[in-house]
């Protein structure tokens, strides 16, 4: 990560928008030089990873699995579908 942090800011931009949002939120969350160095269209992407995995795992904890069956129906299922490429498989 240390040599990530002096390349050029539009080289680092060009690789961080290659990255799933996901992997760009992993990214933001090692090294904060990093993600301070972000332009603000990739902070703003990595935050909105962040909020969608919040929401899921607080969805999908076990506590509120009577709470959830309203939500596997298709339309919820498609509506939500946008969502997909911010979560991790681990759902964290």
């Amino acid at each position: 990560m240390a040599q990530l942090e002096h390349i050029p800011s539009e080289l680092c931009d060009a690789i961080a928008d290659k990255l799933s949002p996901i992997d760009l939120l992993m990214l933001c969350r090692s090294n904060r030089r990093l993600r301070d160095r972000l332009s603000p269209v990739l902070q703003q992407k990595a935050q909105r990873a962040a909020r969608v995995q919040f929401i899921w795992s607080r969805l999908t904890r076990p506590d509120d699995a009577d709470e959830l069956t309203s939500l596997v129906t298709p339309s919820v299922i498609r509506a939500r579908a946008p969502a997909a490429p911010y979560l991790s498989r681990r759902g964290n």
